[in-house]
């Protein structure tokens, strides 16, 4: 029982940790909308910044239907 019990304690932990690290990707994508697209290329390339590079390809991507 004991055993279970750990185990059921390690899944929540990386349940929790799981959920916080994809509510802050998220925030980071909100916050990226809002940015020009020079400033989007300064964080993509330069600082290697996921949400400002996903937010640039979406972009890109709209532009060349």
């Amino acid at each position: 029982m004991k055993k279970f019990l750990i185990a059921f304690v390690i899944l929540a932990i990386g349940t929790v940790l799981y959920k916080y690290q994809k509510a802050k990707e998220e925030a980071k994508i909100k916050d990226a909308k809002n940015l020009s697209d020079e400033e989007l290329e300064d964080l993509c390339l330069n600082k290697y910044n996921k949400a400002a590079c996903f937010i640039r390809s979406v972009r890109f991507l709209k532009s060349n239907k």
